[in-house]
């Protein structure tokens, strides 16, 4: 139908992170091992032409900076989502030359310790959160309107709002985003860039009926690696109602 699609597998915090591990557990996997990305990654590169966005050097790079990922979760914080998110701005910019990315230096961002986080809740506990950094923008961004959608049906039944983000600034291109909750932090951030999108967040989605009834110019499908790696694709392909 003439859309862009680009699907991209968002890190693993360990993969980024190897040196935090243990000393047993880098042991026992050597950093030059291959992992299912790898493979995926390269078949892609031979039997086919959709483009597989590979998000890990550039985070690794990025880490130099600031951390990238949380202390006390095994998600990104909004730092590993900038860059990740502009990432995805410079590979689609290709195609579309008048999307605009952003800098770091279009937010104040400080970091602002928090509470908790999924891998402290295994433990019981709630430490202080070191690695958490909030974005404001400056006064020279436009920025975007989200709301709820309440009429996008999930083929999977997901209990997550989806949400719609609309920028009355002079932009043209228009996106529905599939994506799992790493993909939160590109709510706060493709909104300054794109005239619409339409987020969905349910990690196995593509749901064809968005696609068809809101015809974005780009389609965007992101998933966390350790699901990348443990999903049976015929059990998503089952789900997807494709002709």
């Amino acid at each position: 139908r003439g859309i862009r699609y680009l699907f991209i597998v968002a890190p693993d915090k360990h993969n980024i992170y190897p040196e935090e591990l243990p000393a047993w557990v880098q042991a026992t996997a050597p950093a030059n091992r291959e992992t299912k990305l790898d493979q995926f990654l390269q078949y892609m590169k031979e039997h086919s032409t959709v483009e597989i966005l590979d998000l890990r050097q550039i985070l690794i790079t990025a880490k130099a900076t600031a951390p990238v990922y949380l202390q006390n979760d095994t998600h990104w914080n909004l730092l590993g989502g900038f860059v990740a998110g502009q990432e995805v701005i410079k590979t689609l910019e290709k195609q579309f030359p008048d999307l605009p990315p952003l800098r770091l230096e279009d937010f104040i961002w400080t970091n602002t310790p928090v509470v908790g986080g999924d891998l402290a809740r295994l433990l019981g506990r709630q430490p202080v959160e070191k690695n958490f950094f909030l974005f404001t923008p400056k006064r020279s961004l436009v920025a975007p309107q989200l709301r709820t959608a309440t009429n996008l049906i999930s083929a999977w039944n997901d209990p997550h709002p989806s949400i719609i983000s609309e920028n009355p600034a002079l932009l043209t291109e228009t996106a529905v985003v599939f994506h799992d909750s790493f993909g939160q932090a590109w709510q706060i951030f493709f909104g300054y860039s794109f005239k619409r999108i339409v987020f969905m967040q349910e990690r196995r989605e593509f749901n064809s009926k968005v696609i068809l009834d809101n015809r974005p110019q780009i389609v965007i499908s992101e998933m966390l690696e350790q699901w990348f790696n443990t999903y049976d694709p015929k059990e998503l392909m089952a789900k997807e109602a494709l002709p």
